[in-house]
């Protein structure tokens, strides 16, 4: 049995690279302020952190160098525990995940929306959400299309904005953040997933983060 959260590895690395592809998407992305961080070698980099939000912070935080920043954010973090709903071979999940942006903290709402959410993060929530469609993992949820945009499983969507914040957001990760939140995204993953699915998740899941190193070097 494949673990979820290599499974939303997968899904990372998939989001990624489709938006490494899009023109659009990074000359969009030119408006956000911290767009050096999100580029090396003029390729886009999306970063995947599981555990609890105390577990990611930690993480984030014993990251160090000079690069360091570029291999924090962007980043989608994978919380848990994640809940499985199991009947016979039937593998239902419950995720509650977060994609992540570098904000500067003095910006209002309004100057967030259109240099944060609109260029860098609502990209890359759409972009991850049609991953999880088109990826084949799960069985799609009744009256979704495959072909139609915007046709995503059902969950919950919070655009978290942080503005007028204290510190604690810094003290936890290190950095002013602002976030979408997707929760309770419930899927079933498919039972007639092989071997050979599971071995494509565990490769694309490590090539997440291939390059950390090069990047710390650079």
């Amino acid at each position: 049995m494949i673990s979820t959260n290599k499974i939303i590895g997968s899904l990372v690395y998939r989001t990624r690279e489709a938006l490494d592809e899009n023109d659009e998407f990074k000359e969009g992305l030119l408006k956000y302020p911290y767009h050096d961080n999100c580029l090396f070698d003029d390729h886009f980099h999306l970063w995947h952190f599981v555990g609890t939000h105390t577990e990611i912070a930690n993480t984030l935080n014993k990251v160090q160098g000079v690069n360091a920043h570029k291999v924090k954010f962007p980043a989608i973090f994978d919380f848990v525990p994640v809940r499985e709903d199991i009947s016979g071979q039937s593998r239902d999940i419950t995720l509650n995940v977060a994609i992540a942006g570098i904000i500067t903290n003095e910006d209002g709402t309004e100057t967030r929306e259109d240099n944060t959410h609109i260029p860098l993060l609502r990209p890359i929530y759409h972009e991850f959400m049609r991953q999880v469609k088109m990826s084949g993992y799960f069985k799609l949820d009744q009256g979704i299309s495959i072909w139609t945009a915007g046709s995503y499983h059902r969950h919950t969507k919070y655009d978290v904005f942080t503005t007028g914040s204290t510190s604690s957001f810094t003290e936890r990760y290190g950095y002013y953040i602002d976030a979408i939140e997707i929760q309770e995204l419930r899927l079933s993953i498919k039972q007639t997933l092989c071997d050979k699915d599971f071995q494509l998740i565990e490769e694309e899941n490590s090539r997440v983060t291939e390059n950390i190193a090069n990047i710390l070097k650079s």
